[in-house]
């Protein structure tokens, strides 16, 4: 598969976007055929994919879907760049004491759904400025 740059990044010209397994697109999948599609597009040679904490969080939980690509994911997990997107509410960091404490709060809950990996970027979606953390 084609890769290119993704700032200092090589990924995938195709990435895979996880979101259909957990929600958007009509009947969720069975975990294991979700699991199996996740494992089938690194074996083309994938090496992107993409999820977030709120896909799925009407159906089952927030974090089903960061959770599903982490079990997908384990057998490979330092090969891939993963991308996930932190949905903040607006009154979190005044709750958390900062906007620091908040995302830290958040991706260590990423972080814990997802298992040990290092996740390469993330995104804040809401009222929070897009910007680039690596943990």
């Amino acid at each position: 598969m084609k890769m290119r740059k993704l700032g200092e990044l090589e990924v995938t010209e195709i990435g895979m976007g996880c979101m259909g397994f957990s929600h958007g697109y009509g009947a969720v999948p069975e975990e294991s055929y979700s699991i199996e599609a996740i494992r089938k597009a690194h074996d083309f040679g994938c090496n992107f994919f993409d999820t977030a904490e709120v896909y799925g969080m009407q159906q089952f939980e927030k974090g089903h879907n960061e959770r599903l690509v982490g079990k997908a994911i384990e057998p490979f997990r330092k090969d891939v760049i993963l991308a996930t997107k932190l949905h903040i509410e607006t009154e979190e960091p005044k709750l958390d004491g900062s906007l620091y404490n908040t995302i830290r709060r958040h991706l260590e809950a990423s972080m814990e759904k997802r298992g040990p990996t290092t996740l390469t970027f993330t995104i804040c979606t809401g009222s929070i400025p897009i910007f680039r953390w690596r943990m």
